[in-house]
């Protein structure tokens, strides 16, 4: 309901101060979303990927962001978004997830195929973000 992907049978669902469905360009600006099964087009290239999720929230890309997660989650950018394991595209979910620097972070199954290691540093960079609010 959140993401107005279902519609209340009743009551009122608000977010950020705004009612839903109404509000809803608002409110997805604000929000970042990571699905259990991470469908992007296969035939596109993961760095197309990031600098389109970035286009569609009209913002610049911040190159020190992008490389920070990048690295962290060690995401192969020159890799076609289709030749990717299950865990690397959820990777690539993630970060493009996170550039926009969203106040709400929906993450739907975010450790399925992610390894020991991956899933370790995306929960400390979830604490972090937890910290800075």
């Amino acid at each position: 309901m959140l993401l107005n992907f279902i519609k209340p049978s009743g009551g009122k669902v608000a977010l950020f101060g705004r009612e839903m469905p109404s509000g809803n360009v608002a409110v997805k600006k604000n929000i970042g979303y990571v699905p259990s099964d991470v469908r992007f087009y296969p035939q596109l290239h993961v760095e197309d990927l990031i600098r389109y999720t970035f286009d569609f929230h009209h913002i610049k890309e911040d190159k020190k962001e992008v490389d920070k997660l990048c690295e962290m989650f060690q995401v192969e950018r020159k890799k076609k978004f289709g030749d990717l394991s299950l865990g690397n595209k959820k990777k690539v979910a993630i970060v493009c997830s996170m550039i926009h620097q969203p106040e709400l972070l929906i993450l739907d199954e975010p450790t399925n195929g992610l390894d020991p290691l991956m899933h370790a540093r995306l929960f400390r960079l979830m604490k972090e973000k937890q910290r800075q609010g």
